[in-house]
């Protein structure tokens, strides 16, 4: 191996490394070593070869066509005050840590397995080649009779300065992109470095990391850090994470992921939400079917939302009735229409004679009046809901409060209400009221499905104020506070992590039933990843007409699921119109998404009008290649940037070109026979211009 003998000064960590590297937060720096001894186990996957060594226990990668070495180092906090120390497994020796810690290299079962341990942990280490990535388990045994705390990063170094580094899929050098926090990106928990032949990324796999986990560059190096995780006493966590060695394009690490965790499924679309008492007038029924001749729409989320938001005023009779001839109109126009109940995961209105009389003089209640979303219930007003059927699903404040949400409350007039701030758990009253609404929406009604809002109990962190992200009540074993010398300072629960079973079950029953779901916010625990749910994010908050390409960096959040972005509102675009709104829909694709309308209808002729052109061309589709600015799936070719294609199916592909505002354009596409597919070759005016082959 001619990496045994090489100069150490080469290699990642080595003393040769790229200068500015800064040194790793709270280690010291490594002692010199004049010669690196042998590597005590490697293992090899294909083209490359994997080196535990001796003296460090990290783990080196060595991409053998192309001589690039990468190297992932790890750190594990304990307590020290003033300041918490950190045990390693790295690449180099380093003077620091605990004197006990002292790793361990053995072989087992295919495996090369670490261990190591200290005053209050244990650390056992698995790392295996399966298939085209290198999986790392490490189980973490707390050893103590208290709550352990722990801070851990995994770093991910180049051998070099790197050509390309990704963050969550963001660029960190784009200054759209924000700093990531602390629990902001469970959805793609990636960081992804690369030199200019080749890349390794880093994902993490297990909920706890994956809800916690901030991402970080400097110099050469990546990393995914959690200062956040709590093991019981006596008790054990494994940490799951993987390594993928790729080629220098970030969007290779993104297919590898969407194999492995099995999310190419078909997405059907298009998706728009619909309020049915538009039907209410003959005008208004014959501008619905003027606008559906134009858009296609296979997915109809029916507003008034059920048992919440503008749904007061109704009961579950009027609800019915008003839901079912509309369904019969739309049917009429759109034979292949599925029709979705809107309903909320979190929210939902009490009058405010629940409350009686412990609303304080002032208490401030809608918008206008100085009304938050996650406003504490006075002490009176939190004592009413303990003693209601809501004392086990409402969150709750640090300081014990019941959360309200009095934003959303401009609808409820007669009588006038304040939502409750609610979860779901397997066995409390959220997840039977569900149960009940579900049972009426699907079985009595006869919805398609259910389209769910705030799905993933995950769309916040703590430095965006998070008032609907954990609850200070319980603790879900796992999410914890640390102070400066690693211990630990209050123990709560992510409702991300606490709620997964039941929300889980609303999708097994859906699933069971053939049933649609469509969820607001991607996947962000395991649990649920791989079901063939329509999942999206919502993206507005940007401007898609500025800039060469537009960029939204939620749309990232997309890549490792059902790959949709909920398209911005395009009444609330800086100009609304169908030019802005087709943005959106590339601003998408710069990601490698598909787009679902929001309430969108502009018109065909005008300074705003445009047609739907791409969108009505884009669904069925089953992922097979994510790229920046186009998409490949079994069913159709996406693109918004010129270039040439593989087409790898048998049949022969038509091209359709849409210009800026949507309209069908003659396409500048050239389409020949290569072995067993066709060569495609399409010109655009690149990020305004949208084509499609299928």
């Amino acid at each position: 191996m001619a990496h045994q003998d090489g100069d150490p000064s080469t290699r990642p960590g080595g003393s040769g490394e790229t200068q500015g590297r800064a040194e790793p937060t709270g280690h010291a720096r490594a002692a010199h070593a004049p010669r690196e001894p042998p590597p005590v186990a490697s293992l090899d996957l294909d083209d490359v070869r994997v080196i535990v060594p001796a003296h460090g226990a990290g783990i080196e990668i060595e991409i053998l066509r192309t001589g690039d070495r990468y190297a992932v180092q790890s750190s594990f906090s304990y307590p020290l005050s003033p300041t918490m120390g950190q045990n390693l497994l790295a690449v180099r020796p380093w003077s620091n840590g605990e004197s006990a810690w002292q790793p361990a290299i053995s072989r087992e079962s295919g495996a090369v397995v670490v261990t190591a341990e200290g005053a209050s942990y244990r650390l056992e280490r698995r790392i295996r080649v399966e298939g085209r990535r290198i999986t790392v388990t490490d189980r973490i045994t707390n050893k103590t009779a208290a709550v352990l705390g722990l801070a851990i990063t995994h770093s991910l170094m180049s051998a070099g300065q790197p050509a390309h580094v990704r963050l969550n899929g963001l660029d960190p050098g784009d200054p759209s992109s924000p700093t990531p926090s602390a629990g902001q990106f469970p959805e793609n928990p990636t960081v992804f470095v690369a030199l200019p032949r080749s890349g390794v990324g880093l994902l993490v796999e297990d909920d706890a990391l994956r809800l916690q986990s901030a991402a970080s560059t400097s110099g050469n190096q990546a990393s995914l850090t959690t200062q956040m995780l709590g093991i019981p006493r006596g008790e054990r966590h494994d940490m799951r994470w993987a390594l993928y060695p790729t080629g220098p394009d970030y969007f290779e690490l993104v297919q590898e992921v969407r194999r492995d965790w099995k999310v190419n499924f078909t997405v059907q679309g298009s998706c728009d939400f619909f309020d049915v008492r538009t039907l209410g007038t003959p005008e208004g029924r014959e501008a619905v079917r003027r606008l559906l001749e134009r858009k296609r729409m296979d997915l109809f989320a029916l507003t008034p939302w059920f048992e919440y938001y503008n749904y007061w005023g109704l009961d579950r009779p009027k609800y019915s009735a008003l839901m079912l001839k509309a369904m019969d109109f739309l049917r009429g126009i759109a034979p292949q229409a599925k029709f979705l109940a809107c309903v909320a995961t979190n929210l939902t209105p009490v009058p405010l004679s629940f409350f009686g009389d412990t609303i304080p003089p002032g208490y401030p209640i809608g918008r206008q009046n100085g009304g938050q979303y996650g406003q504490p219930a006075s002490t009176r007003m939190s004592h009413r809901i303990d003693n209601s059927v809501w004392r086990d699903s409402v969150i709750r404040a640090p300081s014990g409060q019941v959360l309200l949400d009095a934003w959303h409350v401009q609808h409820y007039n007669h009588p006038p209400a304040l939502n409750l701030m609610v979860y779901p758990t397997v066995h409390n009253h959220r997840q039977a009221q569900a149960l009940d609404q579900f049972h009426f929406l699907l079985d009595e009604v006869g919805f398609d499905g259910l389209y769910i809002d705030q799905f993933s109990m995950a769309y916040n962190c703590l430095a965006n104020g998070a008032t609907d992200r954990y609850t200070y009540d319980r603790w879900d074993d796992r999410t914890v506070t640390l102070d400066a010398a690693g211990n630990v300072t209050a123990q709560f629960a992510d409702l991300a992590l606490l709620t997964a079973p039941a929300r889980r079950s609303w999708l097994d029953l859906l699933l069971a039933s053939d049933k649609i779901a469509v969820c607001n916010t991607c996947a962000a625990v395991s649990h649920l990843q791989r079901l063939p749910v329509l999942r999206f994010m919502e993206t507005h908050g940007y401007e898609p007409l500025a800039g060469a390409a537009p960029y939204q960096w939620r749309m990232a959040k997309g890549q490792l699921g059902s790959p949709i972005g909920l398209s911005s509102n395009y009444r609330e675009l800086t100009w609304p119109g169908a030019e802005a709104w087709n943005r959106t829909v590339i601003a998408g694709l710069r990601f490698g998404l598909l787009s679902y309308y929001s309430w969108t209808d502009f018109p065909a002729a005008g300074p705003f009008g445009g047609e739907y052109g791409p969108v009505n061309h884009m669904f069925p589709f089953t992922p097979r290649e994510l790229h920046e600015g186009w998409v490949l799936g079994e069913e159709r070719l996406i693109t918004c940037v010129s270039g040439d294609f593989r087409w790898p199916h048998s049949r022969e592909p038509r091209v359709l070109q849409f210009d800026r505002v949507g309209r069908p354009r003659a396409a500048e596409a050239d389409v020949q026979p290569e072995g067993d597919g066709y060569r495609i070759r399409i010109r655009l005016n690149d990020w305004w211009e949208i084509a499609v082959a299928e």
